[in-house]
């Protein structure tokens, strides 16, 4: 029995179930793979749908913001060519924008696919056009735009090379300036060829410029070796080829990078090669040649057209420098070089020759170059050119140079006046640098009509000489250069070297006689006699001289005054070392006179001003340790019996101390800063002190940031008689605005600013308070005053206590000021004399306001103020001056401005001008002299005036306050009075009396029934004076013209009578 022919049914069961499972496995995974094939084959559709391509654009846009890409239609498939149409990309922060009709591969997404390798195949552009702006506008940010990094993407490509040929077919370019022409560029055909990173790119391009034929050709470095700087596996050579090309086609971007086009005309034909065959190893030869070369600046007459031509063949080869050809011709230069330098065997050394000429044409130069040289437009130059001969030898001792350069047949005018340069300027410069040993001048020299300088020897025996005539100097360059500031006087500078012990000691004396220089218009500074001794050793290490200075000192001896300083160590910094210096002091004691004609060229003409005003002496002495970024430093400065004359007597300050440090532990941590200022001052006049302010202290503290970067002023603190404030402040944006912000508190004592006035003879008013006020300041400094006047931001206050003066009390109140956009605007609302004041002026101080003074229309200034008998006397006899002598007995005033101006930089006469209105209520006035004669001549007796409500309209302009008539009623007399009062105290007022009965009688009032009689009112305020004689003189003629020429005889009589009447 065979038991192998038995089957095993619980085995071919186990069978049957495995191969069911694996059957369903595969249905499972082609169930799945399927619609998943059918997806990724068509994605390539889906994207090139419109739904599709926004997505793609918008993921795009989105990663590359703020540039942007876009295209109106593309085409892909994973085996047909991807293909897109009206493509654009724009970068508007680098100020690029790119577009093109077409971009087609040549292959299918399939073959683009990274892997391994990506090779974007055949890429063609089809008529693109390139626009560089070089000007871009300044970037902004965006609105809620996050500052933060952006994340990281764990996405990557396998690629461990590329690939790309790149073909452009009708391309053009534009380069410009924002809008200040454009450089163009048309017909651009081109082809980059990049087989892999590691190798190099091959570059041929071509394309129109001015009407002419540009191309550039060759093979540049790879990828890999510009990134990594590795030695050159071939020779790279790229050809520049230039035919009929225009040359005005460049001048926007000759405009951008010097100021100016300069070409005017030009055609340039030629070609350059450069090669480059590893490091230090490499050529440049070629030729150019331009014809009808013309150059001008701009506004500037063109220079006639020349030809210019340049032939080089320079190389580079490992340790051998070779000019082979260097020739350039040109209307203003002819130069040639040619020569080889070598390095030879032993390291250091150098064999060979180089030798060049250049001529170089200033007539030509300063006719055509004028503007870029700074000549001065009435300059003019006919002939003169200037020779210069150049050699570098080379042997196994030494490399010796050699120079010269002279000027001849110079013919220069400064309008129709000529300007001679005896002798001709010249250079002579010859020196060797032995290989071991220091350099050695053997001889410089320099010869002008105005300067000898001479020098010679090496660093341990070397000497310097040279004078220069300042006078002369400036009397020939301030003729030829326009920037060249007015000097006078004379240079003496002698200096110096030796050798001693481990060191050379170093010796200068430099001597000033009447010398003085115009820095800036209106600023000079001014040494009439001075010396200044400088000296310090320059240490050895072995033959070596080391970079740093020890045991420097220096002494400056002026008229009234003097300077000395020493330092122990001095080391500049450079090449990986920090700058450090230590045991540096400084002492100076100067007559105030003195320092202020040294740092004349340099202190405002205004601050000049004041210091000419003040006599004294100021001393300091400082010292200072400097190690990397550690520095300490220390300042005590003192004025000693300074005094100024003024107009109102003299400022006497007896002593003021002045101490300081600078201290800095890291340039993390900043630098901090102390100052302390304390002092003392009286005004005197006639021999005694009208006002003292018996001390004065300011503290400060501050930080320097890191870089500096800010400041911040943790503490600024003024206390004295006069004001107190506590602060702190903080500054930003130094290199740019220097932006200032401050707060705090501030008090001003108004009793002391009282005692201030009355000591400048105003005495009129008495104020008393002190109180502290918050205040706010920010401000950019960058432009002076002006700036913080127009763009400056205060808001700040004083309190005042009381005001007493010309007749007005008023109560305790704060006075707010508020400086924004160059408009100063002032609040003062207290309590007058029972009633109310409103001061609330607009100050105009920024931009061209100049000061202007304004009130709001409609201001109520007044209300309801209580009159005193001194308001009559100094204010409301100006606005009528027949108030004069009056006494007041009761009422009050209110005034309405409805406007109000005064200009400060105006006369009075055209700079004051208002318009209000005077409202007297319940007035009660005792008349004075010039009312009560006026009311005997009319017949009235009273003496006192009263009324419920008077109004007046006063208006100020051109020099004069008029007052409108304004009716008066006294016993029911009425009276009209008018006019105007001269800024100058003059009076010009008209008093109109309608005739009554009590006047003339019945008869003659029958008779002048409605007419009136005008008296003139003219001296001055305080004595005005009525023209009683015209009142008899107007009845007469009011009554000849009444009766008629044939009654003239009965009307004789009557006068007679009516004069008799008058004179009771």
């Amino acid at each position: 029995m065979e038991f192998d022919t038995i089957r095993d049914e619980e085995l071919d069961e186990a069978a049957e179930e495995r191969k069911g499972c694996l059957r369903g496995c595969v249905r499972l995974l082609l169930f799945l793979l399927v619609p998943l094939a059918v997806v990724v084959a068509l994605i390539p559709a889906l994207l090139s749908m419109d739904g599709g391509r926004r997505w793609a654009l918008a993921s795009i846009n989105a990663s590359a913001a703020p540039a942007r890409v876009s295209f109106e239609r593309w085409s892909l498939g994973w085996f047909r060519a991807p293909v897109l149409e009206a493509f654009s990309f724009s970068d508007p922060q680098r100020g690029l924008a790119v577009t093109a009709e077409r971009v087609a591969f040549d292959r299918g997404l399939l073959r683009l696919l990274p892997v391994g390798v990506l090779n974007l195949g055949e890429v063609t552009l089809s008529a693109p056009v390139l626009d560089l702006d070089l000007a871009p506008p300044p970037k902004q940010a965006e609105p809620g735009a996050k500052t933060g990094e952006k994340k990281k993407s764990f996405f990557f490509l396998p690629v461990v090379d590329i690939a790309v040929n790149l073909n452009v077919t009708g391309g053009r370019a534009a380069i410009h300036n924002g809008g200040a022409g454009r450089c163009e560029a048309e017909q651009v055909e081109g082809r980059v060829a990049l087989t892999s990173y590691r190798k190099p790119i091959l570059v041929q391009t071509r394309m129109q410029v001015g009407g002419g034929l540009l191309a550039l050709e060759g093979r540049v470095q790879s990828i890999r070796d510009l990134y990594k700087g590795a030695e050159l596996e071939q020779p790279e050579r790229m050809t520049l080829k230039a035919v009929g090309v225009d040359l005005t086609a460049f001048a926007p971007l000759i405009q951008y990078a010097t100021g100016d086009a300069w070409i005017r005309s030009g055609t340039a034909e030629g070609a350059l090669t450069a090669t480059i065959r590893g490091q230090a190893q490499g050529t440049i030869s070629g030729g150019l040649a331009v014809s009808r070369l013309s150059v001008g600046a701009q506004g500037e007459k063109p220079s006639p057209p020349g030809d210019m031509a340049l032939m080089v063949d320079i190389g580079v080869d490992g340790k051998t420098f070779t000019i082979t050809q260097f020739n350039l011709a040109s209307p203003w230069v002819r130069a040639e070089a040619k020569g080889t330098l070598q390095a030879a065997e032993k390291k250091g050394r150098v064999t060979g020759a180089v030798g060049g000429k250049a001529t170089v044409q200033l007539a030509a130069l300063a006719r055509d170059f004028g503007p870029a040289l700074g000549l001065s437009k009435a300059f003019s130059m006919s002939g003169g050119e200037l020779r210069a001969d150049v050699s570098v030898e080379g042997s196994d001792t030494a490399l010796q140079v050699q120079a010269d350069a002279v000027t001849a047949g110079l013919a220069m005018k400064a309008g129709a006046q000529p300007i001679t340069f005896k002798p001709e300027p010249s250079l002579q410069v010859k020196a060797r640098f032995p290989y071991g040993a220091w350099p050695e001048v053997e001889r410089l020299h320099l010869k002008a009509p105005f300067a000898d300088v001479f020098a010679s020897g090496r660093l341990d025996a070397a000497t310097l000489k040279a004078q220069v005539d300042l006078t002369r100097f400036a009397r020939d360059a301030t003729r030829i250069f326009k920037a060249c500031p007015p000097m006078v006087g004379s240079i003496y500078l002698d200096a110096s070297s030796r050798r001693e012990g481990a060191g050379v000691a170093l010796v200068s004396f430099l001597k000033l006689s009447d010398v003085a220089a115009e820095v800036r218009p209106g600023q000079r500074t001014v040494v009439p006699q001075g010396t200044l001794k400088l000296a310090g050793r320059v240490p050895l290490q072995g033959d070596v001289p080391q970079p740093e200075l020890h045991d420097a000192t220096f002494e400056l001896a002026l008229e009234g005054g003097r300077a000395s300083g020493a330092c122990r160590r001095l080391v500049p910094a450079g090449e990986g070392r920090p700058f450090q210096m230590s045991g540096f002091t400084v002492s100076s004691d100067m007559e105030v006179a003195s320092a202020r004609r040294l740092l004349g060229g340099f202190v405002p003409v205004a601050v000049q001003r004041r210091l000419s005003a003040w006599q004294g002496r100021v001393a300091a002495n400082a010292t200072a340790e400097v190690a990397g970024e550690g520095v300490k430093a220390r300042l005590n400065a003192a004025g000693l019996a300074l005094a100024a004359r003024v107009e109102d007597g003299v400022w006497r300050v007896p002593d003021v101390r002045v101490e300081g440090s600078v201290m800095r532990d890291g340039a993390a941590r900043g630098t901090a800063i102390a100052l302390t200022a304390q002092g003392g001052a009286t005004l005197e006049r006639d021999g005694e002190v009208v006002f003292a302010e018996p001390a004065v202290r300011v503290t400060a503290q501050a930080v320097v940031a890191a870089g500096g970067a800010g400041v911040k002023v943790s503490k600024l603190d003024v206390a004295s008689s006069v004001f107190a404030m506590e602060s702190e402040a903080a500054a930003s944006e130094l290199a740019g605005r220097c932006l200032i912000t401050a707060q705090g508190r501030a008090a001003l004592d108004a009793a002391a600013v009282t005692r201030l006035l009355a000591a400048k003879g105003i005495d009129e008013m008495t104020l008393t308070g002190r109180e502290f006020r918050p205040f706010r300041f920010a401000s950019p400094l960058a432009g002076g005053l002006s700036t913080v006047l127009s763009e400056g931001e205060l808001e700040a206050a004083a309190h005042v206590g009381s005001l007493a003066g010309l007749g007005l009390r008023a109560g305790p109140a704060d006075a707010a000021f508020r400086l924004s956009k160059g408009m100063l605007r002032i609040g003062y609302e207290p309590v007058l004399n029972g009633g109310r004041l409103r001061l609330v002026p607009e100050i105009a101080v920024g931009g061209r306001g100049g000061g202007t003074l304004t009130v709001p229309p409609r201001t109520r200034v007044l209300e309801h103020v209580a009159l005193t008998q001194e308001m009559i006397d100094t204010l409301l006899v100006n606005l009528n001056p027949l108030f004069q002598g009056s006494r007041v007995r009761g009422g009050t005033v209110t005034l309405d401005l409805r406007s109000g101006r005064i200009e400060p930089g105006r006369d009075p006469e055209h700079g004051v001008a208002a318009d209000m209105d005077v409202t007297l209520e319940n007035l009660k006035l005792e008349l004075g002299p010039s009312l009560r004669e006026l009311l005997g001549l009319i017949k009235v007796k009273t003496r006192v005036y009263e009324v419920a409500r008077l109004p007046l309209h006063v208006t100020v302009r051109t020099g004069r306050i008029q007052a409108d008539p304004v009716r008066m009623v006294i016993e029911q007399q009425p009276v009209i009075i008018g006019g105007c009062v001269a800024f100058d105290g003059a009076v010009n007022y008209v008093i109109e009396v309608p005739v009554t009965e009590r006047l003339v009688g019945a008869a003659a009032a029958r008779v002048l029934k409605g007419t009136s009689i005008k008296i003139p009112v003219s001296g001055t305020v305080d004595e005005p004076r009525l023209d009683t004689r015209a009142l008899q003189n107007m009845l007469g003629n009011l009554l000849k013209n009444a009766v008629g020429e044939q009654a003239l005889e009965r009307v004789g009589g009557f006068l007679d009578k009516l004069r008799q009447e008058l004179s009771k």
